[in-house]
C-alpha cells in the first residue's frame, strides 16, 4: 500500500505541473523536479504528457531564462528513449490539442486550400495503415517530386508506421538515381511532377517495375487513397526508437550520393532542441514552405518543425521569386527559412521600391514589412555565405534573421545565431542537444542524439575511438560563437606558397544569376584559376 500511495504522489507532481503551464502558472523548479519524478516511471501516457509541454513558448522561455537548458534537454532526452516517444506519438498530440486548425495549406493563385491537423491525421492513418497491412519488412518507398502536399501525406505516413522512406533529390542526375534507387531499394515510388518521370526514364528505370504511382495526376491519387480507406485503421506498431526510419540522400558531385539514416531519436530529440534554440516560437506561428523537402532544413526544421511546434505550413506555388512576393501577401508566414540568394532579392526589392537612402527608417521598415506580408518575425538563411550588411538590413526592420551551420549528417543545424546576438559572420553558437570541438587540425567534430549514426549499408568513416563526426570544414570558435574558416579538403597551397581558401573566392560569385557553379584550381600551379559554368536557363544569357 505504501508503495502505491507513493506512486500516486509520484505521478501528482508533474500531472499538478502539466495543469499549471497550461494555465500560464509555470515555475522552473516543478518543471524540472517533475522530469527527474518521471524517470524510470512505467507511466507512458504521463511521461508523453509531461513532454508534449516542451512545444510550448512558456516553458522554452522560462527554461532558457534560468539557463537551465543543458539540464532540461538532457532529461527530456532520457523520457524520450525511456518511453520510445516517436513521430506517431507527436503527431497525435498534435492533432489532438490543435484538430481543427489549418497544418497545411497550399497556394493555387490567390486561393489558399486547407488541410487541418484532423484532416491530415485521417489521410495519414490511412495510408499508414495500408502500408502496414500490405508491404513487406524489406519494402521501401520512394518519393520523386517537388515540394507537394501528397508527397508530405506519404512521407508523414511511413514516418509515423514504422515503414523505410526514401525522399529522393529531384536534382538528380540520371546516373545518380539509377544509383539510388537501386542502393535504396526502393520497391514502391510516387512521382509528383513530369520532369520526375522523364528523369525515371532517363534513368532507365520503368514505373511498372517500382509500382509507381503518380501523386501530381488527380485521378491516380484518389484512386491510391480509397485502396487505403478501405484497410481497417490500425496504431502504428510499436518499433524502437534506435530501428531506421528514413534515408537522405546527398545531391552527390562527382561521387555517388551517400544515403544518411535517421531513427526516431534523431528526428524528435532535434525538434526539441530547435524549440530552445527559438523558444519564441509556437502554435501561432506560420511557415512559409521554400526549401525542398528532400533536404533537411525544408524537411526537418520547416516541415516536422511545423507541426512540433502546432504551427501552420504553407506550400509556395513556386520557387520562382515573382511568385513567392506575391505568396509573401497570401500567406503572411511569421518564420521564413531559405537560401542567401532570395534574402538579398528580398532588400532588392525593397531598394527598387523605394530609394533607401533618401527614405526615414520608418519608410524603409513599412516597405519591408509590406513586401514580406505583413507578419514575418524571423527567418534563417541557410546553406551559403551571406553578407553582413544583409542581416543588419533585416534586423534594423523588425525581421530577426539568424545565421546558421548544419549537415544532413546532424539533422540539419549544429550552430544557429541565438536571437538577438547576432555577430559578424559567425554562424552561431553550438544548439542544445549537441557537444562540439575542434581537432588538431580545428576541423569541426560533434556528437549527440541527432547526429546520425551512419551511411546507410557503410559507416560514418572518423578515426576518432570516441565516435564523433567529422564535418569536414575547418572552424575558429571566439566567445562560443563559431566561423567557418574553409572546406577542410578543399585549401591548397600553389606553387608561390600560398594558401588558398576556394570558398571565399567562390562565395564572390554566388549572387550573378547567370552562373550555375564556380570552381576555383591551383593546387600546385603556379597560378589559380577560376571556372565559371553558365545557367543555360537563364534568360539575361545568350549563349547562341
Amino acid at each position: 500500500m505504501y508503495g502505491l500511495n507513493f506512486l500516486i504522489l509520484q505521478m501528482a507532481e508533474p500531472t499538478k505541473t502539466i495543469q499549471n503551464i497550461l494555465n500560464n502558472q509555470c515555475n522552473i523548479d516543478d518543471l524540472i523536479s517533475s522530469a527527474h519524478s518521471l524517470l524510470d516511471s512505467n507511466d507512458k501516457k504521463i511521461v508523453h504528457d509531461f513532454l508534449e509541454i516542451g512545444h510550448l513558448p512558456v516553458v522554452n522561455r522560462l527554461i532558457c531564462k534560468a539557463d537551465k537548458v543543458d539540464e532540461w534537454f538532457e532529461l527530456l532526452h532520457k523520457l524520450i528513449l525511456q518511453t520510445n516517444f516517436n513521430v506517431y506519438s507527436l503527431i497525435k498530440q498534435r492533432v489532438l490539442r490543435y484538430g481543427d486548425k489549418a497544418l497545411f495549406q497550399t497556394i493555387l493563385e490567390n486561393n489558399v486550400i486547407s488541410q487541418s491537423y484532423n484532416e491530415v491525421w485521417e489521410i495519414v492513418q490511412s495510408i499508414g495503415s495500408f502500408f502496414h497491412s500490405n508491404l513487406k519488412d524489406n519494402n521501401t518507398v520512394g518519393i520523386l517530386t517537388p515540394n507537394n502536399i501528397n508527397g508530405v501525406l506519404i512521407d508523414l505516413a511511413c514516418l509515423a508506421y514504422g515503414i523505410r522512406v526514401v525522399p529522393i533529390p529531384i536534382n538528380l542526375s540520371p546516373d545518380h538515381l539509377a544509383y539510388v534507387l537501386n542502393h535504396s531499394e526502393i520497391t514502391h515510388l510516387f512521382t509528383g511532377s513530369d520532369r520526375a518521370r522523364e528523369l525515371l526514364a532517363e534513368a532507365k528505370r520503368s514505373s511498372s517495375e517500382l509500382n509507381s504511382i503518380q501523386i501530381d495526376n488527380n485521378e491516380e491519387w484518389q484512386a491510391f487513397l480509397d485502396i487505403c480507406k478501405e484497410s481497417e485503421i490500425i496504431n502504428a506498431p510499436t518499433k524502437d526508437n534506435q530501428s531506421l526510419a528514413t534515408i537522405m540522400y546527398t545531391s552527390g558531385t562527382t561521387d555517388n550520393p551517400k544515403g544518411i539514416i535517421f531513427n526516431h531519436e534523431n528526428i524528435i530529440s532535434k525538434r526539441f532542441a530547435r524549440a530552445l534554440a527559438l523558444p519564441e516560437i509556437g502554435p501561432k506561428d506560420r511557415f512559409l514552405c521554400y526549401l525542398p523537402l528532400y533536404h533537411t532544413f525544408g524537411r526537418w526544421f520547416e516541415m516536422m518543425g511545423a507541426i512540433f511546434w502546432g504551427s501552420t505550413y504553407t506550400f509556395t506555388e513556386s520557387t520562382s521569386f515573382k511568385t513567392l512576393l506575391r505568396d509573401f501577401k497570401t500567406a503572411q508566414p511569421s518564420v521564413f527559412i531559405s537560401i542567401p540568394k532570395r534574402w538579398i532579392q528580398i532588400q532588392e526589392q525593397v531598394a527598387a521600391s523605394i530609394p533607401i537612402e533618401k527614405s526615414s527608417d520608418e519608410k524603409i521598415s513599412k516597405v519591408t514589412v509590406a513586401i514580406t506580408g505583413g507578419k514575418l518575425k524571423w527567418g534563417l538563411s541557410a546553406a551559403g555565405y551571406l553578407d553582413p550588411d544583409i542581416f543588419k538590413f533585416f534586423h534594423q526592420n523588425g525581421i530577426n534573421l539568424l545565421s546558421g551551420y548544419g549537415m544532413t549528417e546532424a539533422t540539419g543545424g549544429i550552430t544557429m545565431t541565438p536571437p538577438n546576438d547576432y555577430i559578424i559572420n559567425s554562424v552561431g553558437k553550438t544548439l542544445p542537444g549537441i557537444e562540439l570541438k575542434l581537432g588538431n587540425d580545428f576541423e569541426l567534430l560533434m556528437r549527440g542524439p541527432y547526429v546520425s549514426s551512419g551511411y546507410y549499408k557503410d559507416a560514418i568513416e572518423s578515426p576518432n575511438p570516441d565516435g564523433w563526426f567529422h564535418s569536414g570544414d575547418i572552424f575558429k570558435e571566439k566567445k562560443g560563437h563559431y566561423f567557418i574558416v574553409d572546406r577542410k579538403k578543399e585549401i591548397y597551397k600553389n606553387t608561390r606558397g600560398q594558401t588558398i581558401s576556394p570558398q571565399k573566392i567562390e562565395n564572390l560569385f554566388q549572387d550573378f544569376e547567370a552562373i550555375r557553379s564556380v570552381f576555383l584550381v591551383g593546387d600546385g600551379k603556379e597560378f589559380n584559376t577560376i571556372l565559371l559554368y553558365p545557367d543555360p536557363d537563364n534568360e539575361a544569357l545568350d549563349l547562341s
